[in-house]
């Protein structure tokens, strides 16, 4: 033999003698469904996937018709998984419908089944494939139809979590409760010193900041800081006096109104968006002035006889008489050495008088100037305000006098001060309301007050100071009007200052603790919102229930069947296993029929993955033809070791 050839054997000898050979198979016990952790772990996971889709669908069920700008933060979550639902849920069936069929394919097997049906089974783990296993086997049978029925839940479900959410616009009224500003708030006690010490800052802010606003501001519904302002309900078309009940309606332009202030109430917890109605009980000093010309200099005709007439009828000068750069207000509360009961506990109590003067830029000498003079009746209107608003944006609709029958005489007013009893307020009020022009201003000329009284529109022009027409000018009505809104302006900044200020705040909450003695009041709004409303769609919903009722019932039949199942798993077809196996009682032959017609060949041979007996007393599992039908195989023994 070659020396070549010699070598090729020699290399082929070693090569067989490192070959491994399997001598024998290790010896196992069957392990039953509950101690493999594995099994348990993905069990367990199949059952999460179904709980998911149930806090879907419970999260969709609880909060059907509410607003969801309010829901909770799961809201995200929710959002986020209808969206990767088309595509998770045929995902979570695939897993957790997969497993259950083949757990149940399995213990059928070791039990004993029919190869048909358990080909059907394990031809049947996905949608596809429950279809496919139907064409190739050509037969149709009720397992097949309800694996079909049951596997197309899984891309209807996965629609059914897109299309199941609705998010649509949707009328929604509720109630809220409105604090707002009283205006018969006493004279707060803070302003009650010797000296003020920039306490009045804030309230000259807001009175100078309201006369120097745009026409457009000062004839809207709302203020620089957008509080809604109470109109003048007898300057309105259609006011039938203080007797009677019925509504004014200030028709489809409020803004033409008069109002009462320059400044509006203070309304605490309105809602940002939706149309919001309610209804105010508030009220507002009125005037009735006689108002003439006169002069400076003369006691018995001119602007001295106010002085004079709150020296004799007051027991004190400073309560009813407060003079100012630009001229003087006298107020009688009441005669002095007045028998009559005091004002805030007489129920005919007669309105109070107002007198007032100011020097003009018109000379009636060469020595001395003419004055504007006038003689005013006080009242109080006591009205009841609807206000109707669109967000913050807020108007008056409609107004007539209060039906309440604890509303205090009419007139009573705010300078009565009749919430504490102070009889001092007044005079406490003109001093602080002496701020507003004690400096900068010379002696004896209009202010901005004078200005406003005759041309709203010039109450901050300082040469209009200079060149403004007398006050008497503008006549007794206008004046009436002028005056009452500058007082109302004034008082409400000094009861409010910080509550003005705040806008549109939640509530009243952040006013510091100076303001102790603010009257608060409260009003039942209606609310009406377009909201976001969160809906689910009753069709898809029914879909999605169902999906899950499916997917939550595999998954506790998985787990059920895998506690049964003691036989190892299986990775194959049964019908391919017939092929050369020894323990099937089939005919020699039959290799080069495709799998699928061995299929249909021996669809009605039962078998079973079980035990026989390979030696005597020794036994091992196989999978073969089931020995109560005459085949080899009989189901396996709890206990028995196989080897």
């Amino acid at each position: 033999m070659p020396k070549s050839e010699d070598n090729k054997s020699e290399r082929a000898s070693q090569t067989k003698s490192f070959e491994p050979t399997l001598l024998q198979w290790p010896s196992s016990r069957l392990e039953s469904g509950s101690s493999r952790p594995l099994e348990l772990f993905l069990n367990t996971l199949s059952a999460l996937m179904a709980v998911v889709i149930i806090v879907y669908v419970g999260f969709l069920f609880i909060n059907n018709g509410r607003d969801i700008a309010g829901l909770s933060p799961m809201w995200k979550f929710i959002h986020e998984f209808s969206k990767l639902g088309p595509t998770v849920v045929p995902l979570m069936f695939a897993f957790v419908l997969g497993r259950t069929v083949r757990s149940y394919a399995h213990w059928r097997l070791q039990n004993g089944e029919r190869i048909g049906f358990l080909d059907s089974l394990l031809g049947s783990t996905t949608m596809t494939g429950t279809v496919t296993t139907m064409i190739d086997s050509r037969h149709i049978g009720i397992s097949s139809l309800v694996l079909a029925l049951v596997w197309s839940l899984s891309p209807l479900g996965g629609q059914a979590t897109l299309r199941v959410l609705l998010q649509q616009p949707e009328a929604q009224r509720s109630s809220a409760t409105l604090p707002y500003l009283g205006v018969n708030t006493p004279f707060p006690s803070r302003f009650i010193v010797s000296s003020f010490g920039g306490l009045q800052i804030p309230v000259n802010a807001l009175f100078t900041g309201s006369l120097g606003a745009s026409s457009q501001v000062r004839n809207s519904t709302l203020d620089s800081w957008g509080n809604v302002k109470i109109p003048m309900m007898e300057r309105l078309p259609g006011y039938k006096g203080p007797g009677s009940k019925d509504w004014v309606e200030l028709g489809e332009h409020p803004e033409s109104a008069v109002y009462s202030s320059l400044l509006g109430i203070p309304i605490a917890g309105l809602p940002g968006k939706g149309e919001s109605t309610f209804s105010l009980e508030t009220s507002y000093m009125t005037m009735d002035c006689d108002l003439r010309s006169g002069t400076m200099d003369n006691d018995t005709t001119g602007a001295g006889r106010i002085v004079s007439d709150a020296a004799d009828q007051c027991d004190s000068h400073d309560l009813c008489y407060k003079r100012f750069t630009w001229g003087a207000i006298s107020t009688i509360q009441e005669p002095a050495n007045s028998t009559l009961p005091p004002r805030c506990e007489d129920p005919q109590v007669p309105a109070r008088k107002l007198l007032y003067y100011n020097q003009d830029n018109e000379r009636s000498t060469e020595t001395n100037y003419t004055a504007s003079l006038a003689n005013c009746t006080l009242s109080t209107s006591y009205v009841e305000v609807r206000i109707a608003c669109s967000g913050w944006d807020c108007a008056p609709t409609a107004v007539r006098p209060s039906t309440l029958t604890t509303n205090p005489c009419r007139n009573i007013t705010f300078l009565d001060s009749c919430g504490d009893g102070f009889e001092y307020a007044t005079g406490y009020f003109l001093q602080l309301f002496e701020t507003v022009t004690e400096r900068g201003y010379s002696y004896g000329r209009p202010s901005v007050i004078q200005n406003y009284l005759v041309d709203p529109d010039l109450a901050l022009n300082a040469s209009a100071v200079l060149t403004n027409p007398p006050v008497h000018s503008v006549g007794g009505a206008l004046f009436s009007t002028r005056l009452a809104q500058l007082l109302n302006t004034y008082w409400t900044a000094v009861i409010a200052p910080e509550a003005l200020f705040l806008g549109h705040p939640e509530d009243f909450g952040r006013l510091s603790n100076q303001t102790y003695n603010t009257t608060l009041l409260t009003t039942e709004a209606t609310v009406d919102d377009r909201v976001e409303t969160l809906r689910y769609d009753a069709g898809w919903m029914a879909v999605l229930v169902v999906s899950v009722a499916v997917l939550l019932a595999a998954a506790a039949a998985g787990l059920a069947l895998d506690l049964r199942i003691r036989i190892p798993r299986l990775l194959m077809n049964v019908s391919t296993m017939t092929r050369g196996n020894p323990n099937f009682g089939v005919p020699v032959g039959g290799g080069a029929l495709s799998d699928e017609k061995r299929a249909r060949l021996l669809a009605d041979v039962r078998v079973r993955f079980g035990e026989t007996e390979v030696r005597d007393g020794q036994y091992d599992l196989v999978i073969g033809d089931c020995a109560e039908h005459g085949g080899r195989v009989a189901t396996v023994t709890k206990g028995r070791v196989y080897g």
